[in-house]
């Protein structure tokens, strides 16, 4: 091919190739972030299950001011839903039952 050595004439073709990923990247990216969120909304619930038990803990010392345990409420409330949001996002195309699962069946 025009004096080119068949091995730098393959080298071109190789460098050449498309750089977006995989159906099969993409769906790994996508499982990896559903998790992620599953995962996060489950650390949540258990900050929310931990609250209503008066069993929360910061330091392994237990938070008696109303007002910090009201805040640590309002704030795993409100990620609590943040999370359920990205999850309904990123689980979509046939991940929602794997998530369901994690979540706890929810």
């Amino acid at each position: 091919m025009f004096g080119f050595p068949d091995a730098l004439c393959g080298l071109l073709l190789l460098s050449r190739r498309p750089k977006s990923p995989s159906e099969g990247d993409r769906g790994r990216q996508a499982d990896a972030i559903a998790q992620f969120w599953a995962q996060k909304l489950a650390e949540n619930r258990h900050i929310l299950d931990l609250l209503e038990a008066g069993t929360f803990t910061v330091g392994g010392r237990p938070v008696l001011d109303a007002e910090t345990l009201g805040e640590v409420r309002q704030w795993a409330t409100r990620r609590v839903a943040e999370c359920e949001g990205f999850c309904r996002k990123f689980c979509s195309g046939g991940h929602e039952g794997a998530v369901v699962q994690v979540w706890g069946g929810d």
